[in-house]
């Protein structure tokens, strides 16, 4: 104490008074608030820095706050090894604590204070402690912002602390105490600007907290107050961090034996003590100069071998020289004090090695991994807080270097401690980083040895050791015999020891690699392991288990067939003689080792194959039968060539060398006899040596091979065709004689006549290559080689009958070109003919027939080359070749020949495509048009070969399925209508019609000259096209009906089609060719006559079902109910009922047809006028409606209100029959209607109870519409007395009650209400005041007329219509503000018309809202928002706008690159300049500046200027100069503008698909996702989401807007817009799961040809193409219905899709057509497949569908649905 008085005296000038150490720190304080005031007085700036600076400094050790009070408290212990720290943290509230560090060292003198006190200046220099910059303790700001050190000279006992015990004035003592001293300003800056740490003051009284330290011995505590919650978390995380850190913290602070961690929390202790303690000190032999010793730390209970070694000073010298430049700090190194040491750790008694930590006294941060599986320390130059290093500055590379020396010296030295060590840690300090091998080599160098030959590894099999060069790595999990122990018994060195784990062999690993070679031994390496083995197995007489084992154990060693070969010539195989065998080498002439099983069956591998003659037979080397296999291991020794399996088929591959050039024919049919022995004994397993052998047989020529012999008429029923048709056409073809050679003798020795042997044999010889069909014959003239130029071109171009090569034949070879005329091409293949082929045209018929069916049969065998032959440049590379295929003569007579016959006659032969098949089986080509025998269809269509082969292309049959045969289909039809007998009409008019609409859907183009099927006259005619005059053409869904009639009556030409939907289409099709000048009948032609004048509709003429005849409507009800059949009864009652209450009845006395200026005329009685608005009813030759008449008219009636409504026609007639010579004006009674329709009268009555809509209408209507012409009781009254129940007389009787407050009769309100359907109507026609009645209708608990969403709608479009009048107006109330400079947020805020809201009150009251409500409203908004109107004339807003924004733009696109890279270089941010010149334009529109006047010239900086947008500091102006600014900037700030573009495209468009983002621009984009796809679709757990059942809810009616409604509603958040490709990457994905899911659901009915889209062909790359515009993406054809599938996808569950037009339309058409399904299949969550399920959805325009879905938003159309299941 008094040395330390005496230090502060000097210090602090001598002064006696300060001999105490509150006395210096008062007398320092003093001392530095005046240098202060004279600081700030002089305007110095120095304090503020310092301030600054140790802010700064505070910020770097936040996170370290813990470690810095530790490395202090430890550097406090000058020298021994059993200093103590305790660190304690007290928490006491949520945001209050204290930590407290505490250490028994040296306590604080004066140098430490002033260490405190100022930044940088350290009173530890380096090389004494850990640290030594000064700056550590000031991590505690980040928890305080009132530190409190408490010390005493040394650690002892004590009542309370009485040395250096002091905090650090805030800026109000500060303030207080030099206010003596200075002006008051003055006082202020220095109490803002000193340092705190500058402001040390002495703490007099101890809180009883602090004296326990002193009382428990400490030196020195630290205490942290906290009091913020962030502080104690931050405090508590660090603690904690303590408890459960990891790397050991004591493990080099060699001063320390104890730190004591504490957490006092609500009287309850949380406490770890961690110890250290050197166990033992080892003295290697010729030590080195290093320390080891064994250290225990605890409470982990690790022991840690440490080896130390001290630095050499002059090189830690050097390297802090080489250092300087880069950190100029370590200048401070130059002086260091102590000796530098480096150590390594690694831990003992683990049987895993796990990473280690770099330290600097204290581990680093864990991102420092250590070089070794150990720990490493050194005084690295680090970061601030210590937690990283550059380990590329050479002082630290240094230390590495000398660790690395440490490590493998402490290796070389302690390998003979490793029985009391372990070997695993000597490894441990020898494996450095392969990474860095470099070090490792430099360190094994400093003692003369070479790193890789160090022999510092663990070998296996006891105490040896061995090195990186020669060590193998061996995984022996799984083996029993090839095990390290095993293979060091047969004598295999070098095998690291695998008990040293996984982390230590794969660091062996590495470093093996690292030395250039393989850690894993080779294939050669192990086969002489096993050779090593297998000889070891012998000599220890080992079981044939143990040899089965052996063997699974090299295939699964030597991995791969290709590997496996390595055992060639090693001695392995373990013979049937009880020796060793090698596997023959490649060359080596000897013996094969045969294997007599297959690892299955050993009684099958004995018996399975008959042995050859004997005078086949060869000496075999067999394996041993008594060691068994596994199938894989013979399998894979086969493949490998080290066994050859034992059977029959091996040999018989050989056979074609056992025989002579001459073999004798006795030798050729024991062969073959054997060859069928070993077929029937092996079956499918020998076909393929079968074939690949040269086997002969017995023909009519002579033995020959098998290839070119043919079945005769013994031996099948196609080769009795081949017989019969050679025989009969030999008197013609000498190549049918010549052929007959090739047929098998009938009656062979070698083969049995009885019939079931005989049907082996031809199973058996089908094998080997005999054939049905036909023996070909070649073209024995035809060159081999040869140029274009000399030989080939005049070759394909000239005829030679003689051998086939006919006119046709040339013609084919037209087009063929041969692109290097001048060199050499050789032929290859043979120029075959069919035998009868030059006399096909002299042949019989039947010859001709029998020939058909033999080329059939030819054209079903899988080999085609008799087709065509090859030529090309054959002698060089294949690139080269330039190969073409030509057609051979037989080749040409199957294609351009008439060999096929026809259905027509059995005379008649036609060529392939002069005839029409189908390749579709479901199609059938109709009788009316040429076609094959049906026979001969029959064969083609039902193989798939002949279909492809034969139907379509340009030569082939054509092909009636093809949509693109669509137009000549109906020219071949028309053809065929010329010979059609009356009996047929009926049957091809379906067939036309049919084709009409294949044509019609397929939008063929037809041709001018298209000869058609017409009604023309009395019957069919064929009208052909003409387009220099086309023919007029009348075009009629029905022939039948009168226009049509009339047509035809009058002598024009009528195209029937059947359907009204293709007439349209059709007609379009027609005028597009230009042959044809087709209209429709309905096209103004066809004039109506009514008593001799045209027929014009008329309000004037009477409703038909009124005056008695209402009763029609329920008739329709009761016919649709009880008569109508499946298709009828989809039809919509209530839309018949309202066609039915509009159509119009005419009686004349004449009615007909005319059509144009023809003569003639077609006379009716009735006629049905299909108009919208008045359709009409037109019956002839009546004054008076009667039962004959009406029900006559009936099938015209049923016309005009939905033709599908034939169970009226039958019902009318049924009434006029059973009405009793009644008058059809009178309602036919219930027991009528049931005598008509055959049904019980209890069933009329409840069908038309079920019609009470009407009654139900009038229940509903009546009282409120009586409420508002009357008052509202009157209605309530009405409403009591109606009741639940009501009919129209009941109705109709209490009207009449309060008659005398209706304007009309009871009975005319009740017929009123009921007729007119629609409400509005309805209240117009009543003249009810809109508000009222609205409101009496809410009273009534119904809904109002109010169209809320339509008002406002029409407000919003009054309000846009008038927005430039107002906003003009606004604009004059501001440009006095504008001129003045102020700010105008109130005009932005105004000129949106935000404030002119749509006033709630007009939904009840008003029925529309016009333009001049709108303008009186937003004038009184105006006039009291701002006034009256200026008088002022300004330029119009959208023109200032205009130029403002072009004068804007130019000026920004210069400025922008300008101003931003200002900013990169200032380090500026500016939002509104970083989103680019549309960003700075938009603040400048929404600040309203650019909507007053133009801009002036250069007015544009100015501008930006006072509207706040030119960025802070940046001075006024462009000037580059100016700015500091250079080319290159603005150059470097484009390219970083281009990149953010393209990374912003590229986000635009990438696709996140199961996690993986995907750029939907690359070309293996589709590639990617699909692979992505079909990986999530293994598991089927999302198929099993999709078959989950749920169900559709109604959806409630409502408006097709998806925004809010009245004040209830609400506006559901809609996502961001996605792109296109987003958009087509969704669709593209859930089209693969819904293909996927289809194919699950249909199974063989679904394939590739379903997907229809144009998605497929990012998927099947099957050359077909997809369309886009069918409106579905799947069609599935099953036998009982057509399903169409549209997909849709959504990124999450909204419920929603997109339903374009076109899928409306086809949808709408799938739900009136019985035959077609349509289906949604949506896709929710389809870019992630956790989450994937296909939801199938009901067709939304069908009558069941339309209730479970509702039209959403605008645009578009989207369609909302509610799944509740």
């Amino acid at each position: 104490m008094e040395a330390n008085a005496n230090r502060l005296a000097s210090d602090l000038g001598g002064s006696t008074e300060l001999g105490q150490p509150a006395a210096a720190l008062r007398r320092k304080l003093h001392d530095q608030l005046e240098n202060a005031v004279d600081a700030v007085t002089k305007g110095l700036g120095t304090y503020e820095s310092l301030r600054n600076l140790s802010e700064v400094i505070g910020g770097e050790y936040g996170d370290r706050v813990v470690f810095e009070l530790i490395q202090n408290a430890h550097d406090a212990h000058r020298g021994g090894h059993d200093g103590r720290i305790l660190l304690r943290l007290v928490v006491r509230g949520k945001a209050e604590g204290d930590l407290y560090v505490a250490n028994g060292g040296t306590g604080f003198d004066w140098d430490n204070v002033k260490a405190i006190r100022n930044v940088g200046v350290s009173s530890k220099t380096v090389g004494e402690g850990i640290g030594n910059k000064g700056l550590g303790f000031r991590s505690v700001e980040t928890l305080t912002n009132d530190p409190r050190i408490y010390s005493q000279t040394r650690a002892r006992p004590n009542e309370v602390f009485d040395g250096f015990c002091f905090r650090f004035a805030g800026p109000d003592e500060v303030l207080a105490e030099v206010s003596g001293l200075a002006r008051a300003d003055v006082a202020l800056e220095v109490a803002q600007t000193l340092p705190r740490y500058l402001a040390s003051v002495p703490i007099l009284d101890q809180p009883v907290d602090v004296t326990a330290f002193a009382q428990e011995g400490f030196a020195t505590v630290v205490h942290v107050p906290i009091s913020t919650e962030v502080a104690l978390a931050t405090a508590r995380k660090q603690v904690s961090g303590l408890l459960g850190a990891e790397a050991p913290l004591l493990l080099f602070l060699d001063r320390l034996s104890e730190v004591k961690v504490e957490i006092v929390e609500g009287g309850t202790v949380q406490r770890k003590i961690l110890t250290r303690e050197v166990k033992e000190r080892l003295q290697p032999n010729g030590g080195g100069g290093s320390e080891y010793e064994i250290v225990e730390i605890l409470p982990a209970g690790e022991r840690y071998l440490v080896a130390r070694r001290s630095v050499d000073r002059e090189r830690l010298l050097a390297a802090v020289e080489l250092s300087i430049p880069q950190e100029p700090q370590l200048a401070r190194w130059r002086d260091w004090r102590g000796e530098p040491k480096v150590a390594v750790a690694v831990a003992l008694d683990r049987l895993e090695a796990c990473p280690g930590r770099v330290y600097n006294f204290l581990p680093m941060a864990a991102e420092m991994p250590s070089p070794i599986a150990g720990h490493v320390d050194a005084p690295f130059y680090a970061s601030i807080d210590r937690r990283r290093a550059n380990f590329e500055l050479p002082l630290n590379a240094f230390l590495l270097d000398v660790l690395a020396e440490t490590a493998v010296i402490a290796a070389s030295e302690l390998k003979p401690f490793s029985a009391y060590l372990g070997r695993g840690p000597v490894f441990d300090l020898a494996a450095w980083d392969p990474a860095d091998a470099k070090r490792l080599a430099s360190a094994w160098r400093t003692l003369d040895v070479h790193w890789s030959k160090s022999a510092c590894i663990p070998a296996a099999g006891g105490e040896a050791w061995t090195s990186l060069a020669a060590a193998w790595l061996w995984n022996e999990t799984g083996y029993r015999l090839f095990r390290a122990r095993r293979l060091v018994k047969a004598g295999v060195d070098h095998l690291a020891d695998p008990n040293l784990g996984p982390f230590r062999l794969h660091r062996l690993a590495e470093l093996i690699r690292a030395t250039g070679r393989s850690a894993e031994p080779s294939g050669d390496t192990l086969a002489e392991w096993a050779q090593l083995v297998a000889a070891a197995l012998l000599q220890e007489k080992a079981s044939s288990k143990t040899w089965g084992t052996f063997y699974e154990e090299i295939r699964r060693a030597l991995n791969g067939v290709h590997v496996l070969r390595i055992l060639k010539g090693k001695f392995v195989l373990k013979g049937r003689d009880g020796k060793l065998h090698a596997p023959p080498t490649a060359g080596s002439g000897d013996r094969a080792i045969y294997i007599r099983q297959d690892g299955v069956s050993r009684r099958r591998d004995r018996e399975r194959a008959p042995l050859p003659p004997n005078s086949l037979a060869r000496k075999l080397a067999i394996f041993d039968e008594n060691v068994l296999l596994k199938p894989e291991v013979v399998s894979d020794f086969v493949k490998a060539g080290l066994v050859r399996r034992y059977d029959a088929l091996e040999l018989l591959e050989g056979l074609p060398q056992l025989f002579g050039d001459y073999p004798a024919p006795g030798r050729r049919a024991d062969a073959l006899q054997w060859a069928f022995n070993v077929w029937r004994a092996e079956g499918d397993k020998a076909e393929k040596a079968l074939k690949r052998i040269d086997l002969h047989v017995e023909t009519r020529g002579g033995w020959r091979p098998a290839i070119w012999s043919f079945f005769s008429a013994a031996w099948t029923s196609d080769g009795r065709k081949l017989a019969t048709y050679l025989a009969e056409a030999a008197s013609w073809s000498a190549d049918c004689r010549r052929a007959a050679d090739a047929l098998l003798v009938d009656e062979p020795a070698w083969a049995p006549r009885y019939d079931a042997g005989r049907r082996e044999w031809i199973a058996f010889l089908k094998v080997v290559g005999v054939r049905d069909g036909l023996p070909l014959i070649a073209d024995d003239i035809a060159p081999q080689a040869g140029t274009p130029g000399n030989l080939w071109s005049g070759f394909l171009h000239n005829v030679a009958p003689q051998v086939g090569r006919d006119a046709s034949w040339v013609k084919l070879h037209n087009t063929f070109r041969l692109k290097n005329p001048m060199t050499i091409y050789q032929r290859r293949g043979e120029l075959w003919r069919l035998p009868g082929q030059l006399e096909h045209e002299q042949l019989p018929s039947e010859a001709r027939e029998r020939l058909a069916d033999l080329i059939l049969v030819m054209l079903k065998q899988e080999n085609q080359d008799w087709l065509r032959w090859r030529l090309g440049r054959y002698d060089r590379w294949e690139g080269e070749w330039n190969e073409v295929r030509p057609h051979t003569p037989a080749g040409s007579f199957v294609l351009t020949a008439a060999w096929v016959q026809t259905d027509s006659s059995d005379e008649e032969f036609e060529v392939l495509n002069k005839l029409w098949a189908t390749s579709n089986s479901i199609v059938r080509v109709p009788r009316y048009v040429r076609r094959p025998r049906e026979r001969i269809a029959d064969v083609i269509q039902g193989d798939q070969r002949l279909t492809k082969l034969l139907i379509g292309g340009d030569t082939g049959l054509r092909d009636w399925a093809l949509d693109a045969e669509a137009g000549q289909r109906l020219a071949e039809l028309a053809e065929g209508s010329r010979k059609l007998e009356s009996r047929d009409r009926a049957s091809f008019r379906k067939t036309y019609e049919r084709a009409w609409s294949l044509a019609v859907e397929a939008k063929v183009e037809l041709p001018p000259s298209l000869p058609l099927t017409v009604w023309q006259g009395a019957g069919m005619e064929v009208v052909v096209g003409n387009r220099a005059t086309p023919p007029r053409l009348f075009v009629a869904a029905e022939a039948q009906r009168p226009e049509a009639r009339a047509v035809i009556a009058a002598g024009l030409p009528l195209l029937e089609l059947g359907r009204e939907e293709d007439v349209d289409p059709a007609l379009a099709m027609l005028n597009a060719s230009g042959g044809f000048d087709a209209v429709r009948v309905e096209g103004g032609e066809v004039v109506v006559y009514v008593d001799g004048e045209p027929f014009v509709p008329n309000l004037g003429d009477p409703l038909l079902a009124a005056d008695g005849l209402e009763w029609l409507s329920e008739a329709a009800l009761l016919a649709n109910e009880v008569l109508g059949r499946e298709l009828e009864r989809a039809i919509s009652m209530a839309a018949v009922d309202d066609r039915l209450r509009r159509i119009r009845l005419k009686l004349c006395g004449t009615l007909s047809l005319r059509v144009g200026d023809a003569d003639g005329y077609e006379p009716l009685r009735f006629y049905a006028y299909p108009d919208e608005r008045m359709p009409t009813l037109v019956i002839a030759d009546t004054v008076e409606l009667d039962w004959s008449s009406l029900a006559e008219a009936a099938p015209h009636l049923a016309s005009l209100l939905d033709r599908r409504m034939r169970s009226l026609q039958r019902l009318l007639p049924l009434l006029a029959v059973r009405s009793g010579g009644g008058h059809p004006r009178i309602r036919p009674a219930d027991g009528a209607f049931a005598r008509a329709l055959d049904c019980r009268p209890e069933l009329v009555r409840e069908l038309l109870e079920s019609k009470g809509a009407d009654y139900e209408l009038l229940l509903r209507r009546l009282p409120p519409i009586v409420a508002c012409l009357t008052d509202e009781a009157i209605g309530r009254e009405l409403e009591r007395v109606l009741g639940d129940a009501v009919t129209r007389p009941r109705a109709v009787a209490e009207l009449e009650n309060i008659s005398s407050h209706l304007p009309m009769s009871g009975s005319q309100l009740v017929d009123m209400v009921i007729s007119i359907r629609d409400l509005a109507e309805l209240r117009r026609r009543l003249g009810l005041e809109f508000g009222r009645f609205n409101h009496i209708l809410l009273s009534f608990n119904q809904q109002p007329l109010s169209n809320e969403p339509e008002l406002r709608r029409l407000f919003e479009t009054w309000k846009d219509d008038l927005r430039p009048t107002i906003v003009d107006r606004i604009r004059r109330h501001f440009f006095e503000d504008y001129k003045k400079g102020h700010p105008l947020d109130r005009y932005a805020s105004l000129r949106s018309l935000d404030f002119a809201e749509f006033p709630t009150e007009w939904i009840l009251e008003r029925e529309e809202v016009t333009r001049d409500e709108v303008a009186q409203l937003l004038d009184k908004w105006l006039n009291r928002t701002v006034g009256t109107d200026l008088d002022m004339a300004l330029e119009p807003l959208a023109m200032v706008r205009s130029k403002n924004g072009k004068m804007l733009r130019i000026f920004l696109d210069e400025a922008a690159p300008i101003v931003t890279a200002w900013l990169i270089r200032n380090g500026a941010v500016d939002e509104v300049w970083g989103g680019g010149v549309q960003a700075v334009i938009k603040v400048l529109e929404q600040k309203g500046v650019l909507d007053f006047e133009p801009i002036e010239a250069n007015g544009e900086l100015p501008l930006l200027a006072a509207a706040g947008l030119w960025p802070r500091a940046m001075p006024a102006s462009l000037d580059l100069g100016r700015l500091g600014l250079t080319s290159d900037d603005l150059a470097s700030e484009k390219r970083k503008k281009e990149e953010q573009k393209e990374a912003a495209a590229r986000q635009r468009r990438s696709f996140t698909f199961a996690g993986a983002d995907l750029d939907t621009a690359t070309i293996d984009f589709a590639d990617q996702l699909v692979q992505i796809a079909e990986a999530a679709m293994e598991d089927e757990e999302w198929l099993r989401r999709s078959r989950r059942r749920f169900k559709l809810a109604e959806m409630p009616p409502g408006s097709s807007s998806s925004g809010p409604s009245g004040a209830g509603g609400g506006q559901r958040k809609r996502t961001e817009r996605m792109s296109d490709d987003i958009k087509a990457a969704m669709g593209f994905a859930g089209e693969i799961v819904a293909a996927r899911f289809l194919a699950a659901k249909h199974g063989v009915r679904f394939d590739d040809a379903c997907w229809v889209s144009r998605n497929r062909e990012l998927v099947l790359r099957d050359g077909e193409f997809g369309d886009d515009g069918l409106g579905f993406d799947f069609r599935v054809r099953t036998k009982e219905v057509e399903w169409r599938y549209e997909v849709k996808s959504s990124l999450d569950e909204s419920f929603e899709f997109e339903f374009t037009q076109n899928e409306m339309r086809v949808a709408a058409e799938c739900a009136a057509d019985g035959s077609r399904r349509y289906r949604i299949l949506y896709v929710p969550y389809v870019n992630d497949p956790t989450r994937w399920r296909v939801m199938e959805l009901s067709n939304p325009m069908s009558e069941a569908g339309r209730v479970l879905f509702r039209t959403v938003g605008a645009g578009a159309t989207r369609m909302r649905f509610d799944p509740t299941g």
